[in-house]
């Protein structure tokens, strides 16, 4: 369609009434409804500002993605293992308990690592606050080695019973209570959409920040842990902590064992490290994605600008041989052509400057590990498409400072 478009519009240019306007290098399309140069200013910045969302958009996203690989998880995922049950419960518990490698089990309504973490209506102190909810048996924070750095974590008859206690993250202080201590404090625990009576629960321990949710959305901002246990309030997902040396043979065993359970419905059971690997595909796909077709786009509109800065010299052949024969030199030229081809660069990079941080700003707030002002994006980006640009148009304009006067006057 491309192809059929910009074929048919000089044809298009030339079906008027007034032919020798139609003629000429550089007159009016349609009847002088487009000015010609106009038209191609307006393509060339076009293409600059495509080519530099593109680019910065490749190095927002391999950004995110060198940054997710050196995210600091918060627990030992090379040792975990989410059993992926259907159904699990108690007797499978104690069932894959006594599995060989098997070194601990604990229950939660969703595993770490797998999907987003979404955020529950709170109120604090009076303040309506939206916080991530977890709720977890008491071996979780046990499991996942994640000690407590204030306060306690859960007891055994506080999860069976579903007691009004919380832990919370250091996030999640610092958000709530900056110069105070968070122990003893209450938190006011409304149902999803932010109706019926709340719950009051009191906070008992601070654990640190861990990543919880997806890869891609980084460090917990928040977090509230309540307790629970298995098959009570949603939580009926089993978590198993492995030993390394036998992780191959324990993640075999572990999906016989719950093929040996009563219902016989299989699991698959998976480490949170492969998880991570999961998470950081996408992302590399996209930033190899997006930088493909930034580069292309690049030279596309090096091509162009080549093409369009050449056509410009040679429809103004006469007027550069006027300017030499008056006296104008080389340099005099040299920027003449280069000054009307950097005013469509200039409008394309502040077009494409603008889009870059409207899409960053909705890119970041998808991606936690993504900067919505990457350093090489904002500056490296622009300054490689200016040295590629001032290169492409650069070509044409030192052929115009070898035109002939002489020659030169004799066109037109």
């Amino acid at each position: 369609m491309a192809c059929l478009a910009f074929g048919l519009l000089p044809a298009l240019a030339i079906t008027g009434n007034d032919l020798a306007q139609a003629a000429r290098r550089d007159s009016a399309l349609f009847n002088g409804r487009i000015q010609a140069s106009k038209l191609r200013g307006v393509l060339m910045s076009a293409q600059v500002a495509v080519s530099l969302v593109l680019l910065i958009t490749s190095a927002l996203i391999i950004d995110a993605t060198r940054r997710a690989d050196s995210v600091e998880i918060g627990y030992p995922v090379q040792q975990i293992i989410d059993l992926r049950h259907p159904s699990a419960d108690a007797d499978l518990r104690r069932h894959i308990g006594q599995v060989p490698g098997v070194l601990n089990t604990t229950a939660v309504a969703n595993a770490p690592l797998y999907g987003s973490t979404f955020r529950t209506p709170m109120r604090v102190d009076g303040r309506a606050e939206q916080l991530a909810l977890h709720r977890v048996d008491e071996r979780y924070f046990d499991v996942l080695s994640i000690p407590p750095l204030l306060g306690r974590s859960f007891r055994h008859d506080e999860a069976e019973h579903g007691a009004n206690v919380a832990v919370i993250s250091q996030a999640t202080a610092r958000l709530l209570w900056p110069d105070a201590s968070p122990l003893g404090r209450s938190i006011h625990v409304l149902d999803a959409n932010g109706e019926g009576t709340p719950r009051r629960v009191e906070v008992i321990g601070v654990v640190r920040d861990v990543v919880s949710g997806m890869l891609m959305q980084g460090v917990d901002r928040s977090a509230v842990y309540l307790p629970g246990a298995l098959g009570q309030d949603g939580v009926s997902e089993l978590v198993v902590r492995v030993d390394p040396s036998r992780i191959d043979a324990t993640r075999r065993a572990l999906a016989a064992a719950c093929l040996d359970h009563g219902s016989r419905q299989p699991c698959t059971p998976w480490t949170l490290a492969e998880m991570t690997r999961v998470y950081r595909l996408p992302l590399v796909v996209a930033s190899t994605l997006a930088a493909s077709l930034g580069a292309i786009a690049l030279l596309i509109s090096a091509a162009g600008l080549f093409g369009v800065v050449r056509f410009q010299v040679a429809a103004r052949t006469r007027e550069i041989g006027v300017r030499m024969a008056l006296g104008a030199n080389s340099k005099n030229v040299l920027w003449l052509v280069l000054r009307q081809a950097l005013h469509h660069i200039r409008s394309g990079v502040v077009l494409g400057m603008l889009a870059s941080l409207a899409l960053s700003g909705v890119l970041a707030s998808q991606i936690g590990l993504a900067r919505a002002f990457p350093v090489i994006g904002y500056a490296g980006v622009p300054l490689l498409l200016l040295a590629v640009t001032l290169v492409a148009t650069a070509l044409p304009a030192l052929r115009a400072t070898r035109i002939e006067a002489t020659e030169a006057l004799r066109e037109g």
